[in-house]
């Protein structure tokens, strides 16, 4: 099924670079070549917010709180992690799929945003799936937009995570 997946992988690419082109024009961005198929992909380079009198730096707590609270939407963020979320289920092996459907295994994605990929795995395996965020505002956002999942404020840097349990662990993005 190897051709298969190149075949798949080669249409969502020309989907996403043409959306890219329509819809997602950062300010600056380069290709890069995916270490997987040798072949260029386009990569958004992450610098400082355009306001002038924010310093926060990339990463951090309070870039990303800014960030989803004031352009996150207009850049089409919710429609990205939607995007890499169906990517990353439709190429996932039939067995993996089988087995998460069959066992019900728990999800939790991390790095969650604003749980369009929550919303995403749950819908396709019918299992509980949960989000976290060391974001404030997202998990903010995701409880307000999808208030039937649970979402955790929690650093996975800083390995705040002893008191969660899943299965699976789903990052994409992060």
């Amino acid at each position: 099924n190897r051709i298969q997946y190149e075949e798949i992988f080669e249409h969502n690419r020309l989907l996403f670079e043409q959306k890219w082109n329509a819809e997602w024009k950062y300010p600056r961005y380069r290709k890069g070549v995916n270490c997987n198929t040798n072949k260029y992909i386009p990569i958004v380079l992450e610098e400082k917010m355009a306001d002038p009198q924010n310093n926060n730096l990339v990463n951090s707590e309070q870039y990303w709180d800014t960030r989803f609270e004031k352009n996150w939407e207009s850049m089409y963020g919710k429609e990205q992690t939607s995007f890499f979320a169906q990517i990353s289920v439709e190429l996932m092996p039939s067995w993996l799929k089988m087995e998460i459907a069959s066992k019900k295994l728990t999800i939790c994605d991390f790095g969650c945003a604003l749980g369009q990929a929550v919303d995403i795995l749950h819908t396709t395996f019918q299992t509980e799936v949960s989000g976290t965020d060391f974001s404030e505002q997202a998990i903010d956002m995701a409880k307000n937009g999808f208030s039937q999942y649970q979402f955790f404020k929690k650093d996975i840097v800083r390995n705040d995570l002893s008191d969660l349990s899943y299965d699976i662990g789903y990052i994409s993005n992060v």
